[in-house]
């Protein structure tokens, strides 16, 4: 009986073990996933930027600032704190330093995109005009601060109405975006595709220089016009349609 064991033990032990054929099945059936799609690490696309995506990523940093100063300089009024105007005051500078690079890179997004004669166009200058007013009463807002170490009445009657006109400007940008597709490239509204990440430093600030000499004749031209603010006046709007109109007739 003991001698009957240990040869059944010894089997067993060699029987566990698995054989050199049956060692090489598994690493090839091992290689084989790892080698199908299912395993296979594929690397993520990179990133691109288009030059009218760099526009909405920094308009939202006068839109928070902004109120944020108001209401420290409001409350530190409401309290009697020193430390809560001083925050106001720094806040609403920067509110002006953003709001010029918002309108850098409006001025860019605007000579990148496509933008049709009519409503699109329309919408366009009134809210570039509307952005052009809000930088100035900023720049008002901030000097006043710079000078007077608490905010006057004057003062917050300018930043109520410069946070009805930033809302106003923001409607006008969504709609330019998701109702006429401006800047949408899907939708046909780019006229200059060079992409920050996927193209050379020299195609993009090329780019870059075209879409702002093109913005800057576009807005001389509509100053020189008198057209300011087409989404608000109806005598604008009957022009731009007029245009439109006949512009689309000598293009038939």
């Amino acid at each position: 009986m003991p001698g009957g064991g240990g040869r059944w033990m010894r089997r067993r032990r060699r029987g566990s073990h698995p054989s050199g054929e049956s060692r090489r099945r598994r690493s090839g059936a091992a290689a084989e996933r790892e080698r199908s799609p299912r395993h296979t690490q594929r690397r993520p696309p990179p990133m691109t930027l288009r030059l009218t995506e760099i526009h909405p990523g920094t308009v939202h940093l006068p839109i928070a600032l902004l109120p944020a100063a108001l209401a420290m300089d409001a409350l530190g009024v409401a309290t009697g704190s020193r430390g809560m105007v001083q925050a106001g005051r720094l806040l609403v500078g920067a509110a002006f330093g953003s709001a010029l690079l918002a309108g850098a890179t409006g001025a860019l997004a605007q000579g990148a995109a496509k933008v049709e004669e009519g409503e699109p166009r329309a919408l366009l200058t009134t809210h570039r005009t509307l952005n052009l007013a809000l930088t100035v009463m900023l720049a008002g807002m901030a000097a006043h601060r710079a000078g007077h170490r608490w905010p006057g009445g004057g003062y917050f009657a300018a930043g109520l109405a410069a946070l009805g006109a930033m809302g106003y400007s923001a409607y006008l940008g969504g709609r330019m975006s998701y109702e006429h597709g401006i800047g949408v490239a899907k939708a046909g509204g780019l006229r200059e595709t060079a992409e920050i990440g996927r193209d050379g430093a020299g195609t993009v600030l090329a780019a870059a220089a075209r879409a702002v000499e093109r913005a800057l004749r576009e807005s001389v031209r509509e100053v020189a016009r008198g057209s300011l603010l087409p989404a608000l006046l109806p005598g604008e709007r009957a022009a731009r349609a007029s245009r439109a109109a006949r512009l689309g007739r000598a293009r038939a």
